[in-house]
């Protein structure tokens, strides 16, 4: 399958295989059943790709428009982070299985960034 142009795409599992959902606009969390990702989507993603137009998308272990509970951004330069289960959120939490939600922001709103 291919990245539409302007999307964030979350997978189960890495080197972008298992597809979990894409999104346009921000999703504060993707366990409940509104937005681009539903119920069983939050806590599994394992690799992420950006293919947004203008900005980066930062990634939460917590949920709510709060965007609380540690943060890790993915560039837009950077496109893709194959593998997240060396990645690590600013609250010290494991990235990989457990993000529980995203948005889009500027550069200067991130203090890490998946690697």
């Amino acid at each position: 399958m291919g990245a539409d142009s302007g999307y964030m795409y979350a997978y189960d599992y890495a080197y972008c295989d298992g597809f979990l959902g894409k999104a346009r606009g921000n999703d504060p969390d993707w366990g409940d059943s509104n937005g681009s990702f539903q119920g069983g989507d939050t806590n599994k993603a394992t690799s992420i790709l950006n293919k947004g137009n203008s900005y980066e998308v930062q990634f939460f272990n917590g949920t709510g428009t709060q965007w609380s509970g540690g943060h890790i951004c993915l560039s837009r330069n950077e496109g893709y982070a194959s593998d997240l289960t060396n990645d690590y959120f600013t609250s010290g939490y494991r990235v990989s299985n457990a993000i529980s939600s995203h948005r889009w922001v500027s550069a200067g709103t991130c203090s890490k960034w998946a690697v």
